[in-house]
């Protein structure tokens, strides 16, 4: 589930999605676990969390996303899907949800793919998007620490994608989508991360078939201040503003310059590498 804006988000979502996870990871076979890896906006926020965000708040999902390999199975009698209904998911609009302290929180599967393509991986229905084989091969293993659904104390490693495959699979979720959520996690990534996102983005040219897609949207959408990506992202932190106060307009171009820098380094290694 994604709102148009920051502040439609209900407090401590980012920790009941969290508490979701630690529901969902322990009950998974072993032999899945190996076929999967953390995406989408709670990666976002792991990747995030430890610094302040220069472009305001913090940020927010209300969603887990999972990147799955295309032939994960359990290998067992119970399929992935039996095993989260046994746990209180249940199937929405072919999407798993739960309840969590009255919340719904969302749980969405991704397969390697073309953009907007089905799949099933066991019994579960996911959703084919470029990049996620990357996201499996650069997983690291981050400590999530919570409380469960049921009330218990977890301390999990969980794998969560790396930095380059996440800033492509970001660029082209907005490519595809253009929602403000998904130009204000690529522009939280790309700021708080400014050292390394350049390399870290610029290593997925050859080896990702979503590099191309996330290159053209970032020259497209992110690289001037009147541009949709920007403005798209600042809708989303402050809500929409006509006409602007100064300081949004402070932030239109800080965010303008945040794309142009990260373009101009993944060219840059492109320039030294030919």
């Amino acid at each position: 589930m994604k709102y148009s804006n920051h502040a439609d988000y209900p407090p401590r979502a980012n920790d009941r999605a969290l508490s979701l996870l630690l529901t969902l990871w322990p009950s998974m076979p072993e032999s899945v676990k190996d076929d999967l890896v953390l995406v989408g906006g709670l990666a976002v926020h792991l990747l995030t969390r430890q610094e302040r965000n220069p472009f305001g708040p913090p940020s927010v999902t209300l969603d887990v996303d999972l990147g799955i390999a295309l032939g994960a199975s359990t290998g067992v009698y119970e399929t992935v899907a039996q095993t989260l209904r046994g746990i209180g998911f249940r199937a929405l609009d072919g999407r798993l949800v739960r309840n969590m302290d009255e919340l719904e929180i969302v749980v969405d599967f991704l397969v390697e793919g073309p953009t907007g393509a089905g799949r099933m991986v066991d019994d579960i229905r996911a959703t084919a998007f470029p990049g996620i084989q990357r996201a499996l091969e650069t997983k690291e293993l981050h400590l999530i620490e919570g409380r469960d659904a049921y009330g218990v104390d977890q301390s999990i490693r969980i794998p969560v994608v790396g930095l380059g495959p996440l800033l492509v699979l970001k660029l082209n979720a907005f490519s595809s989508r253009r929602q403000p959520k998904d130009a204000f996690d690529f522009l939280t990534l790309a700021v708080i991360h400014h050292k390394r996102a350049g390399l870290g983005l610029a290593q997925e040219r050859s080896v990702n078939p979503g590099f191309s897609v996330a290159i053209r949207c970032l020259e497209e959408f992110f690289l001037a201040a009147d541009k949709d990506g920007p403005r798209r992202a600042l809708a989303f932190r402050s809500g929409m503003q006509a006409p602007l106060l100064e300081e949004d307009r402070e932030t239109l171009e800080v965010m303008a310059t945040v794309g142009q820098f990260l373009f101009d380094d993944v060219n840059g290694m492109a320039s030294e590498e030919g």
